[in-house]
């Protein structure tokens, strides 16, 4: 099984830490390809982002089918072009906010998001909306770092440990890191915070082989191929 995760920034420095951690999730048998954009920001913060770089993810997924990829994966919690990548191929496309806060459901009543900056907090509500997540959702709680930042360990942890902290205040019993760069930081919250804590990553990389070894993409009656016509 070959699964392509699609970063969707125009910087390679997060590809090695996400293949280390999307390869060792991954069953033996699965190969696991990381790509990044040749064209887009630096960093996924906002819905502008997710917009304009919304046709690269496309093109992105689309390569990665031709190619003979069984799955792709959009690595960016708030999911760009998800639903324009599901229409335009015919292998299974996952989200990977999607992918966390479906494997978080079903281990409390309710989770929490830690989120990078408190800009983003209504985007991770809205997108929550979206997925139909939101009933189970009792918070998002910001670090007040930049996606850029996320590689400062230290300051990283302790932040969100706090933020862990302000979540199970507010209602949660499992936790959902939500940014595909916070890597490196799940052990040590589980210690702090006594929870399930739910990696991204991970999440969306088992997602994605089970629908592969169930034979299941995505309905096109959901999700019918694009209609033929000019595009320039």
């Amino acid at each position: 099984m070959r699964i392509r995760v699609v970063i969707p920034v125009s910087t390679e420095i997060w590809n090695a830490g996400v293949h280390e951690v999307c390869q060792q999730a991954a069953d033996r048998d699965t190969t696991v390809e990381v790509v990044n954009l040749e064209r887009g920001p630096e960093s996924i913060e906002c819905m502008y982002d997710e917009e304009t770089v919304a046709p690269f993810v496309i093109d992105a997924v689309m390569q990665a089918e031709a190619e003979g990829a069984d799955a792709a994966v959009i690595y960016c919690f708030g999911n760009p072009a998800l639903e324009g990548a599901r229409e335009a191929v015919s292998i299974p496309v996952l989200g990977l906010g999607e992918g966390a806060e479906v494997a978080a459901m079903p281990l409390g009543d309710r989770f929490g998001i830690i989120s990078t900056l408190s800009e983003a907090v209504p985007r991770h509500y809205r997108k929550a909306r979206l997925l139909g997540t939101d009933g189970k959702l009792a918070a998002v709680v910001p670090l007040g770092l930049k996606v850029l930042e996320l590689g400062e360990r230290g300051r990283v942890i302790e932040a969100a440990v706090a933020a862990g902290r302000e979540l199970l205040v507010r209602g949660a019993q499992v936790v959902v890191l939500g940014c595909g760069s916070l890597l490196g930081v799940a052990d040590e919250l589980r210690k702090e915070l006594g929870v399930p804590v739910v990696v991204p990553a991970v999440a969306a990389i088992k997602l994605a082989e089970a629908y592969v070894k169930m034979r299941a993409a995505h309905s096109k009656l959901a999700y019918p191929r694009p209609p033929e016509k000019v595009r320039k």
